[in-house]
Order: C-alpha cells, then structure tokens, then sequence
C-alpha cells in the first residue's frame, strides 16, 4: 500500500509560467524563482506568514510574488521576429 506523504510534502507545479519545476504544498514556487523574489517582499511574505497565515494581506503579498516573478520570465522570454 502507497504510504501517503504529510501535506507539507506533498507536491505541486511551481505557479510561474512555464516553469515545470515541482514545489512543496507549503511553499510559494520552485526554490530557483523564489529567490527571483525581491528581497523585502520575500521578508514580507514570511513576517505574514508566521503572524497571520492565509490573511487577505498575506495571499496579496504571494500574488505580488508571482506576478513579480512572471513579468520577470516574460521580459526574458524570446520574441518571434515582426512579419
């Protein structure tokens, strides 16, 4: 019988577009983008995370993250050349 792993270690895609590495349930992305993170909205996620875990203000703060992270990816990306 297949041993079922604590929800903390179960895994899941990273949420940054395209990236198909796997992340813990509990963290945010893939440890590769999370440092793509800015610094001071990395300490905010975890100041809110250890006083008010799944508050609006912390979920915010995560979209904040991924969306930082994805317009990153996106200014990376290679553009096909005009017609």
């Amino acid at each position: 019988m297949a041993k079922l792993l604590p929800k903390n270690k179960q895994r899941c895609p990273c949420p940054i577009h395209g990236c198909r590495s796997q992340r813990r349930r509990d963290q945010v992305m893939c440890a590769g983008h999370w440092f793509k993170v800015p610094r001071e909205l990395r300490d905010e996620i975890w100041r809110l995370y250890r006083s008010e875990p799944g508050s609006a203000a912390h979920i915010a703060a995560i979209r904040d993250a991924i969306r930082s992270v994805n317009e990153q990816v996106a200014e990376l990306a290679p553009t096909s050349p005009a017609a």
